[in-house]
């Protein structure tokens, strides 16, 4: 199919919400130049309830020319700024986007607060993050200057079916194509594909396939495995929550979620028993001209909802790594390195967690997060790896919610006076204060974003 270094058909097997959301940037990416072909295929899993996003998967959409605002209209979404962790005694913590406030004299603004706290001069850290505060109290505020505060970043909450149906309408709407259903994959050489045999009796030929499916293989070699899928409960809920925020509670052996779309709440119990197939992700997801993206790629708990993130990681690295002629060596092993590692360091993010509630065995002296820990606990510094999906102040949020101090502050704090120091923390939480009693509720903004479309007197559109 490859005509001179020109990729000419791309096949996306798997008419799920990865796939048309594959084939939709893909044919906003490439255009005319390469046909992208969505094939339907007999192990295509459903769509989810209820999806959420990170800030970060705000770039995808914006390179397919979408504007999130419409989407979330289209697929029922509220505006994301965070997770609220709710734990026992009442006791719940945040894990915003966006950063809590601006370095001081070359030292994190939580080294500061970390100083004053040693000293007994302060309370939470919370207070001083605008994000946390949005996040907590179900307000939003629009992506707007406010007083010098670093500006809090937002994902989504969106249904799933919804997604998949706006995704599908995108890509049909750039040119890419759906095919009849697969009926076989015809082997070639070297682990590769030769053709896709259609139920019609036609065989489709493409330079690349990329497995959209949803369905992980129960054992392939490589695959790095993390334990028995858990049991998954879908329900409605009536409840209307805080719209700002993923609410997430962890027990002994489950994971409790709320995820609050306009008008209506969805719930996932995780736990038990019962699950299909197994958790981890695969060192090579890409092998001979198939690569696989989303949940064929990587299998993880609900925990942070990393689903979208995860479909993210294989289409951005794959976007870097389109095949510039028949010998896809140097790409494939490029992508699989750059996937792998991401996939290692979002689970190592929801195993943080689970080991800062008590949850999981403390990590071995090699492990990455024995490192994080060690660092934040000495002296609060946070240390992040390449390939992380959530960066330095998210794990900051993670440690300091579940209770882990370190013992020790920045030095380069000393050179701010205390006195400036408290008095800077305090300008700092008042102006986050201001900042959100300005902010809309989102319920409100949830009614004005979804409220019906009224058409011109003339009835046009």
């Amino acid at each position: 199919m490859t005509s001179g270094l020109r990729t000419e058909r791309i096949a996306v097997l798997g008419e799920t919400w990865e796939g048309w959301l594959c084939a939709a940037f893909l044919a906003r990416l490439l255009g005319r130049m390469t046909q992208v072909v969505v094939v339907p295929t007999p192990q295509d899993a459903g769509a989810p309830p209820a999806l959420a996003s990170l800030p970060s998967m705000r770039g995808l959409h914006d390179a397919m020319g979408l504007d999130e605002h419409d989407l979330a209209r289209a697929c029922e979404g509220t505006f994301r700024l965070g997770t609220l962790h709710e734990r026992e005694a009442g006791r719940s913590f945040v894990v915003p986007f966006g950063a809590p406030g601006p370095s001081l004299e070359g030292a994190a603004f939580h080294q500061h607060w970390l100083r004053l706290k040693v000293q007994g001069d302060e309370g939470g850290f919370e207070p001083h993050w605008l994000g946390a505060v949005l996040a907590r109290s179900g307000r939003f505020l629009p992506q707007a200057e406010v007083e010098g505060l670093p500006l809090p970043e937002y994902g989504l909450h969106l249904s799933g079916a919804a997604y998949a149906k706006f995704m599908q309408r995108a890509a049909l709407h750039y040119g890419a194509k759906r095919a009849a259903r697969l009926a076989q994959a015809l082997p070639g050489n070297d682990d590769r594909i030769d053709a896709l045999r259609l139920e019609d009796g036609a065989d489709l030929r493409a330079d690349l396939y990329l497995d959209c499916t949803g369905t992980a293989p129960d054992a392939a070699a490589g695959w790095h495995d993390a334990g028995a899928a858990p049991a998954l409960a879908w329900s409605e809920d009536s409840t209307q929550p805080n719209l700002s925020a993923t609410r997430m509670r962890l027990e002994e052996d489950a994971e409790d979620i709320l995820i609050p779309l306009a008008g209506r709440s969805i719930r996932l119990r995780s736990g038990g028993p019962g699950g299909e197939g197994r958790l981890g992700w695969q060192a090579r997801s890409w092998r001979g001209n198939l690569v696989a993206i989303g949940a064929a790629a990587c299998r993880l708990p609900p925990l942070e909802m990393p689903q979208m993130r995860i479909a993210q990681i294989g289409i951005e690295a794959l976007r870097g790594l389109l095949p510039n002629g028949a010998d896809q060596r140097v790409e494939r092993e490029e992508f699989n390195r750059v996937t792998s590692e991401a996939y290692a360091r979002l689970a190592d993010f929801q195993r943080l967690h689970r080991i800062l509630a008590g949850r999981a065995a403390q990590p071995a002296p090699d492990d990455p997060l024995a490192r994080k820990i060690e660092q934040f606990e000495s002296r609060g510094r946070v240390v992040t790896y390449d390939g992380e999906s959530f960066d330095q102040d998210s794990h900051l949020a993670v440690m300091l919610g579940h209770g882990l101090m370190p013992r020790r502050y920045d030095p380069l704090t000393e050179t701010v006076p205390a006195g400036e120091a408290r008095s800077r923390l305090k300008q700092h939480r008042r102006a986050v204060l201001r900042a959100a009693e300005t902010a809309q509720d989102q319920g409100e903004v949830a009614r004005i974003l979804h409220a019906p479309r009224r058409r011109s007197a003339g009835g046009g559109r």
